[in-house]
């Protein structure tokens, strides 16, 4: 019996045929940052070189006009395997599957910033209920986020990044990050600045409190092949700045820990030194430390391009 696909299930796809068509171009930055640039560094905003290599990071894939035509058969399976999905969520009457969770437009209100009234107001009602958060201290944490995750991005290995990562951000970076090694490629990035970060979003919900941080960044973003050494695509040029929103969240009522907690490189729930598993538990206690029921983590980056600034 045919059966259509609801207009809801339509847009995803396309917008999913979209995304992994572009995959195989997307590895310029961490998850696939977009690889131009728009403009200086923010006034007032104090440069911060850490140096060393690392990688920043995008969470949807956006082309940078080169790609790799080996990508193509993996990304036609992927999208036969969605489209079965989609099918047979419809024929069982439980609509879209939850992997659209998150994917708003960037007119979704959770992609946009608020004025600074609202942004003042949202962080006195965030004080009002954790009397121990530090605006600044949370500002310079997204930094060390920020680095840990150029780094695991340029090392290949995410272990040095997973502790702050949700589940979605993490498998996003693991897929392309298996994708290069397939490929026998490593995108380097070094020589990282980032010239400011500013919070531009604060919600607090049932659920979840959330926080969007504007990063102000550039590097030397090029690759080199595993097997050589040789340079295979870009530049070692220093990027021009460009813009990226990193969003946190954590369970809505917790309290900062002040010296057990992720900010300190310690297990929100133990104590003990932050080692996680690939799944996100805590090599100590076993608690899942990735879910934000214990501590700000990482769940979602936004390129400029699709969020609404004022």
């Amino acid at each position: 019996m045919k059966r259509s696909l609801s207009k809801t299930a339509t847009s995803f796809l396309a917008t999913l045929l979209i995304l992994l068509t572009n995959i195989g171009n997307a590895f310029a930055r961490a998850g696939g940052g977009e690889s131009f640039g728009d403009g200086g560094f923010d006034s007032g905003g104090g440069s911060i070189d850490f140096g060393g290599g690392s990688s920043g990071g995008g969470y949807y894939p956006i082309s940078n006009g080169s790609g790799n035509s080996n990508d193509i058969s993996g990304i036609v399976i992927v999208i036969i395997i969605i489209i079965v999905i989609v099918m047979l969520s419809r024929k069982r009457g439980k609509g879209l599957p939850s992997m659209t969770t998150g994917m708003e437009t960037p007119s979704s209100p959770a992609h946009s910033s608020q004025t600074p009234a609202e942004i003042k107001t949202g962080l006195e009602a965030l004080k009002k209920m954790d009397p121990k958060f530090d605006q600044q201290k949370f500002k310079t944490h997204t930094k060390k986020v920020f680095m840990a995750v150029q780094d695991g991005w340029t090392k290949q290995d995410q272990s040095v990044c997973r502790a702050f990562m949700a589940e979605d951000v993490y498998q996003s970076h693991q897929m392309q990050i298996d994708n290069m090694k397939s490929n026998k490629v490593r995108n380097v990035l070094e020589n990282i600045v980032v010239g400011s970060t500013e919070i531009v979003r604060v919600d607090q919900g049932d659920e979840f409190d959330k926080i969007a941080v504007k990063v102000r960044a550039s590097m030397k973003d090029y690759k080199v092949s595993t097997e050589n050494g040789k340079l295979v695509e870009g530049t070692k040029a220093q990027t021009p700045p460009f813009t990226e929103y990193w969003i946190f969240i954590r369970k809505a009522g917790l309290k900062t820990k002040v010296k057990d907690g992720i900010f300190d490189r310690k297990c929100p729930n133990c104590g003990a030194p932050i080692q996680v598993s690939v799944s996100g538990e805590c090599k100590y206690c076993d608690a899942n430390v990735v879910n934000g029921d214990y501590d700000w983590v990482l769940s979602e980056i936004v390129q400029r391009s699709e969020w609404k600034e004022l």
